[in-house]
């Protein structure tokens, strides 16, 4: 009887609540781990984890997290109860499994500052530079060609229209520019009397500071007001320039903005003097009321107490010439494009509606609804009856097209038809509209072909505005415009040998690597590790290479000694990932787990807690180690400081050192501040989760390469981000894991990669 009644009880409890078996992982975990701070009453961050319902399983960016804090073991908190490793992987597995059930949603693009003024140049044969007039992208955790990143506030608005109505007003002029010549000679040059002089027949400039320039002039040679550009157009500047003392080419630099005023002083070109000397060229384009003036680049030092004795490298100019503006053909390429070579020359209100549909076409490559035509028509017959002056109407229409959302925004339906594929090709890996040849191929229906396709790609990657894709796309995933953000600290390194020239070629090496990569169809994994390196004579020089002439980079061995190669090992990397003053392990090894490993890695939690007493710690190991002790910060540091620990043989210039140096400055009586330089032994040595220990930047290439599928992946999560435009998420690990199969695993070369990114479903989706 008392079985039967116990029976009764248990089948009763089982219709009240499901049983524990019944439950699925997700539901087992939360329910036991996650109640206490996570429940009904006042649960930690508004979030509740003690109920998993169908509300809670479709929050895709809820399961990301949950995902991403369970593998990194994050939560439950290091003091509380912890699950058993089976129930978390099963968790884990759960959350990605109700993942992939959601498709991902595609977010309203904008063209980027970038793609906006190649889209202009490209259309017009123009070469504006907007990066004064619209507002920097910016990339948030990703890149800033993400829908998710970009916003569009009344400011960002105004700037646009801003920005048309400069471009519109500068490609359709009234009449031809009358172009003119300004000769200068040492009568009307100026310098910033930081170790530059006049001599009778030259100026000489000796050093480089950063916001500065060397040598400006004044329009005429009673030195009343500094010269400065008349009216916008494009300007040839030469300059008769002399090397003295070294038998090296040096670098000169052209600045916009009043030199005597740092804050709105901007370099836009940099020429390369042969150690001969010559006369130096460039043709650029320029603002109304702009100053110009030069900079000595590569000098080697910023002060010069006495320059007529200084022995240092010296450029010397004796003549600038400016002339401007300069116009190839008259009606200009862009007023050729834009009234059809002629057809609407004499546009009156009865061309209205087809100069209209003329100029969307031109523009757009696509129909707009009718109501859209209709009202850019009528504003374009307005000002015709208004002003009785094609231009006047023609600058008005182009206004409204370039700052309408269908120019700023780019063109992408649900599922991509051969139109919206060729945008997204052309601006995946050229950052602008598609040419004429690649809008033919997707008006014939044919682009969609596979076949049809691949050439389209090896077309677009053989062409030279694939540079923009290669330069923008490595400074966004590495950070490379960040390398030159700081100089040396010249107490300790010898500001000869580390100039700002030195670190700003150092910046570039990222990108020409990628370059070479991608030219000759090289593997993936030689961003891991290489048997060669990018270099010019700057940067051969930094690294001890074999002599290169010239400031072109060319392929170079790495020589047997070095531990060279791949992308940790670059100088500028490790310069990018230290302080003025110190290196960083923990900067170092945060930088290789996102962007090597391509890691999502949440910030620090936001708790209170006891920070770690560092008094005493002598080296940069001590304090990391002290920093561990505390618990909310050991699991992330356990993964993080052994891959940066393991480069601390290369100090902040990213160049081998023995020791630490250490600078203490030291106060003296009646005399200046003095330094002392304190050095400490090196411990490189460290151990990754799992057990293997490196202490070497060869030893953690070879880690790097074990975990190479790991690594590869996270580089391809890359790509297909900055293609894409949008975040890859877990929900994207069948996309990528198929990717890096169809592109050869493991000996997928880069080129490969991009063919199989654009060949996948995923791209032809919004």
């Amino acid at each position: 009887m008392r079985t039967i009644a116990l029976f009764s009880l248990l089948c009763a409890l089982a219709a009240a609540c499901p049983a524990m078996a019944d439950e699925d992982p997700l539901t087992q975990l939360t329910s036991r781990y996650c109640g206490a701070c996570h429940g009904q009453t006042e649960p930690e961050g508004e979030l509740r984890l003690d109920q998993v319902d169908t509300a809670f399983l479709e929050n895709t960016e809820l399961l990301e997290s949950l995902i991403l804090v369970l593998s990194d073991e994050q939560m439950p908190p290091e003091e509380e109860e912890q699950p058993a490793p089976d129930l978390r992987s099963a968790a884990i597995a759960y959350l990605k499994e109700k993942l992939r059930g959601h498709t991902v949603a595609g977010k309203l693009k904008r063209l980027t500052r970038e793609e906006y003024t190649n889209t202009i140049n490209d259309l017009f044969a123009a070469h504006f530079d907007l990066s004064e007039l619209l507002p920097p992208d910016r990339p948030g955790e990703g890149f800033n060609k993400w829908g998710d990143a970009q916003r569009m506030s009344p400011y960002q608005v105004e700037s646009y229209l801003k920005a048309a109505r400069f471009v519109a007003d500068r490609l359709l002029l009234d009449e031809r520019p009358e172009q003119q010549l300004w000769d200068f000679g040492v009568g009307h040059f100026n310098g910033s009397g930081r170790g530059d002089y006049k001599s009778d027949s030259a100026f000489v400039l000796s050093t480089h500071y950063p916001w500065r320039s060397n040598l400006h002039f004044y329009a005429t040679e009673k030195r009343e007001q500094l010269y400065c550009v008349p009216e916008f157009g494009r300007y040839r500047m030469e300059a008769d320039v002399s090397v003295l003392h070294s038998e090296k080419p040096q670098t000169i630099g052209i600045s916009t903005g009043d030199p005597r005023y740092p804050t709105n002083f901007k370099k836009i070109a940099r020429l390369v003097v042969p150690a001969a000397g010559d006369t130096v060229s460039i043709d650029l384009t320029l603002t109304a009321g702009a100053y110009v003036s030069y900079t000595f680049e590569s000098a080697a030092t910023w002060n010069v107490g006495n320059p007529q004795k200084y022995k240092g490298p010296q450029v010397a100019f004796s003549k600038v010439r400016i002339i401007g503006p300069m116009t190839e053909t008259w009606p200009s390429m862009a007023e050729q494009r834009i009234f059809a070579d002629g057809r609407f020359a004499e546009l009156t209100t009865t061309d209205a509606r087809e100069f209209t549909e003329h100029l969307i076409h031109l523009l757009l490559n696509r129909p707009l609804p009718e109501s859209d035509i209709v009202g850019l028509e009528q504003i374009t017959r307005q000002k015709l009856e208004s002003t009785n002056d094609h231009l006047a109407a023609a600058r008005t229409l182009l206004t409204a097209l370039l700052s309408s959302p269908h120019f700023i925004y780019k063109y992408e339906s649900e599922t991509l038809d051969d139109i919206a594929l060729a945008h997204r090709l052309s601006y995946f890996l050229w950052n602008s509209v598609p040419d004429a040849a690649l809008l033919d191929v997707a008006r014939s229906g044919k682009l969609n072909s596979s076949g049809e396709l691949d050439r389209q790609v090896d077309r677009l990657l053989a062409d030279p505005r694939c540079d923009r894709f290669c330069e923008d796309f490595t400074r966004q995933w590495l950070q490379t415009d960040k390398i030159d953000d700081i100089g040396p600290d010249d107490r300790v390194h010898d500001s000869k040998k580390v100039t700002f020239l030195k670190i700003r070629e150092l910046a570039k090496e990222p990108s020409e690597f990628f370059k070479e990569i991608l030219k000759n169809d090289l593997s993936v994994t030689n961003f891991i590790d290489s048997d060669f390196a990018m270099a010019n004579d700057e940067t051969a020089e930094f690294y001890g290479y074999h002599a290169v002439k010239g400031r072109t980079f060319v392929r170079v061995p790495i020589p047997t000694e070095s531990e060279r190669g791949g992308l940790v090992g670059q100088a500028g990397l490790l310069k990018l990932t230290s302080s003025k003053f110190a290196t960083s392990p923990i900067q170092r090894g945060t930088w290789i787990l996102k962007n090597i490993y391509g890691h999502k890695l949440n910030p620090p939690p936001n708790l209170v807690f006891d920070e770690p007493d560092i008094r005493g710690a002598e080296s940069v190991r001590e304090i990391i180690e002290k920093h561990k002790s505390t618990q909310t910060c050991n699991r992330c540091h356990a993964r993080i400081d052994p891959l940066g620990l393991a480069l601390e043989h290369y100090d902040e210039m990213g160049r081998w050192r023995d020791e630490y140096r250490n600078v203490e400055t030291v106060s003296l009586e009646n005399k200046k501040n003095s330094i002392k330089l304190h050095t400490a032994p090196i411990d490189s040595t460290a151990t990754l989760p799992g057990g293997r220990t490196i202490s070497s930047l060869s030893e953690l290439k070879s880690v790097l390469m074990e975990d190479r599928e790991q690594v590869l992946k996270g580089m391809l999560s890359k790509l297909a981000s900055y293609s894409l435009g949008r975040e890859i998420g877990v929900r994207d690990e069948a996309m990528i894991d198929d990717i890096y199969l169809k592109s050869g695993g493991e000996a997928c070369s880069l080129r490969a990669a991009i063919h199989t990114i654009v060949q996948h479903d995923a791209f032809r989706r919004k």
